[in-house]
């Protein structure tokens, strides 16, 4: 059942727990923000995609969400 702590400062309903970045501030995207740049691929740069994918696998608490976000990094790394 989605609940109150499922939604994100963005509005978005997510089914991974929400949780702050460990370095806060405009030097690091959020969680938040790095999982909306992953879902959208097509509007993003390299750049952005490989820096979404770091924030992912190094802050989510989902073995999932972390397994997909390091393949991908795999991938886009091995591209340059």
């Amino acid at each position: 059942m989605t609940g109150p702590a499922d939604i994100e400062a963005d509005g978005f309903i997510t089914c991974h727990p929400a949780q702050a970045t460990t370095l806060p501030g405009p030097a690091r995207m959020t969680l938040a923000e790095a999982r909306a740049v992953r879902a959208d691929l097509t509007s993003h740069d390299d750049r952005m995609l490989i820096e979404s994918c770091r924030v992912i696998a190094d802050e989510t608490v989902s073995d999932d969400e972390r397994e997909s976000a390091t393949a991908l990094l795999a991938i886009l790394e091995n591209d340059d």
